[in-house]
This record gives structure tokens, sequence and C-alpha cells, in this order.
């Protein structure tokens, strides 16, 4: 892993951190816990939400931030034929450079690409009470579908939640009603 883009969370802005909303939660409900967190979700590529992964990371200052890794390009782009049809916008030039971009991106060196998420000074993170893991943090996948001029179109969403440390109480008993017949 060379040379992540990095990514400064904005938690009061979710919307402005690249390709990441990134979300402070105020209770995350697992395992009978409510925990406060950050829920982290992008948008990918069809297919390509198998290549995402994430994991907590700290320095040896004790800085630390998640490093997010998935595909340097969608899948979709590894469709140029599809995508170069012969046709008014058809340029051969255009179509051998891309046949030469995908040959590049075989390589391991550069079929993934790396983000690093930074929170502001002072935030702790504790991935191991959400996912048994103090490292790797689970995932979620989840396909949409929306309106877009008019047509049904579909997306694909990758997510991760991780608690801030030392945050969380044990979820209130739901009180059940008493049966008036009994």
């Amino acid at each position: 892993m060379t040379n992540p883009y990095v990514i400064w969370a904005n938690l009061k802005y979710p919307e402005r951190n690249g390709r990441f909303e990134i979300q402070f939660v105020n209770r995350i409900e697992h395992n009978g816990w409510l925990r406060e967190g950050y829920h982290i979700r992008t948008e990918v590529g069809i297919g390509d939400q198998d290549d995402f992964t994430a994991i907590k990371e700290v320095t040896e200052e004790g800085e630390e931030s998640i490093l997010v890794k998935g595909p340097s390009l969608s899948q979709g782009f590894q469709a140029i034929d599809s995508y170069h049809r012969a046709g008014k916008h058809y340029c051969p030039r255009l179509k051998e450079l891309d046949e030469d971009l995908q040959a590049g991106l075989r390589k391991p060196e550069r079929y993934f690409s790396y983000w690093r998420i930074k929170f502001p000074q002072g935030v702790k993170l504790d991935n191991a009470v959400l996912s048994d893991d103090g490292i790797e943090i689970a995932k979620a996948k989840v396909g949409v579908k929306y309106q877009w001029n008019g047509k049904q179109r579909e997306a694909m969403f990758v997510s991760w939640n991780i608690a801030t440390k030392n945050s969380g109480y044990r979820k209130p008993a739901e009180k059940e009603e008493e049966d008036p017949f009994a």
C-alpha cells in the first residue's frame, strides 16, 4: 500500500468527505448494547462490493485512522468493447489507450487504491465491540433502486460501522404488556 488518498472526516457535513459519507451515530445497536460511533458508506460499481475492505490503523504516536481498500476502477470499465461500440463517438485511439489501461490494472500494485480516513483529534475508535475484531471492520453491502430522470436505476453501497472508545450502554429491556384476560 503506497500513498493513500487522505480524507479528513468532516463530521459536520457528512457529504463532504470525498467519495465517502461519514456520519456520527449516537445509537448503533449491537448485541443488546447501544453505542456511539460512525457510519461510513460509499457507492461502488455493481460487482465491486466484494473487493472493498476497511481496517482500523493506529500509528506509533497513537493516531487512529481507517484504511479503506478498493478497486482503482470499477469493473464496469472492463467492459471496453461495450463502451467503444462503433458509432458517432467511436475513436480507435481511445479504445487502444483503454485496452492499455486495463492491461496495467491487472498488475496487483495498480488494481487497488487506498483511502485513509482521519478523524478529528481526540476521537478514539473501538472496532472490537462491533465486529469482535480489533483491526478488520465488518462490512455491509446493500443495493438500492432509485428514480433518476424518470427511469429506475440501481446502485450498490458498501458500509462500515465503528464505535467510539468507552461509549455505550446496555439497551433497556422493553416492557411486555400484561394480558388483561390472564
